[in-house]
């Protein structure tokens, strides 16, 4: 009887086969982790961006609704100093007609340590046109862009105090709001900083600067055009 030896063949990778292969094997992974990186960047950006579209969209709507529908009161009788309108840098100030009696409202930037929260509002989306402004990187302090409201009779006694702020947007630059008047000189259109001294401005430009992001960001700028169909033509003039 003869006996044959079995020869089992095994196949294996060489040394080099394994090295190209872990070679194009980190190659796909830096690839794919590039990608999500990439990936994870762009919606940090979208955030933000939504974020300031969002907060700028609902304070620009408030801010619309109301100084179309301020309203003019003759403050010469009692109260010579006072005026239907009136703006510093990043704040103004006006009266609206309410059911229950008119109102004073204000606008204004303060630091957030100085702001008592009563509730921060959520707007609805708008159909009006908001112009936006290049993206710029700079670093500035964030300030909170609050709504204050009084009683016509308290605001008289008092004026308007620090606290119970309703809050429209933690986000804005130092200095990122003013307030522009419109003025009619010789048949021509301009904005100034101060309203008339007497009725009501024909238009108020809102300037809006938000940054959503830390110390080194992009400030996104906006702007909106207020007609008040109440103001008179001749404002400022």
């Amino acid at each position: 009887m003869i006996f044959r030896s079995a020869r089992i063949k095994v196949k294996a990778f060489t040394l080099v086969e394994m090295l190209v292969a872990i070679a194009i094997f980190s190659i796909i992974s830096l690839s794919i982790f590039a990608a999500f990186a990439a990936g994870m960047k762009l919606n940090a950006r979208s955030e933000r961006s939504l974020k300031a579209y969002g907060d700028a969209l609902i304070a620009l709507e408030k801010m619309t609704r109301e100084i179309e529908n301020m309203v003019a009161y003759d403050f010469s009788g009692s109260y010579p100093g006072k005026k239907d309108v009136s703006a510093q840098p990043g704040s103004i100030e006006f009266l609206l007609a309410a059911a229950d009696g008119l109102k004073a409202v204000r606008y204004a930037l303060r630091p957030a340590e100085e702001t008592t929260v009563r509730g921060t509002t959520i707007g609805q989306t708008t159909d009006k046109n908001v112009q936006v402004k290049n993206v710029i990187l700079k670093e500035a302090p964030l300030m909170v862009l609050v709504r204050q409201e009084r009683d016509f009779v308290d605001f008289l006694r008092e004026g308007f105090e620090p606290g119970h702020d309703e809050i429209l947007s933690k986000i804005v630059v130092d200095g990122g709001l003013t307030f522009r008047f419109a003025r009619k000189s010789a048949g021509e259109l301009s904005w100034v900083e101060s309203p008339p001294d007497s009725d009501l401005p024909i238009g108020v430009r809102i300037e809006l600067t938000l940054a959503p992001e830390g110390s080194k960001r992009g400030e996104y700028k906006f702007s909106r055009d207020v007609l008040v169909p109440t103001g008179s033509l001749g404002a400022g003039n």
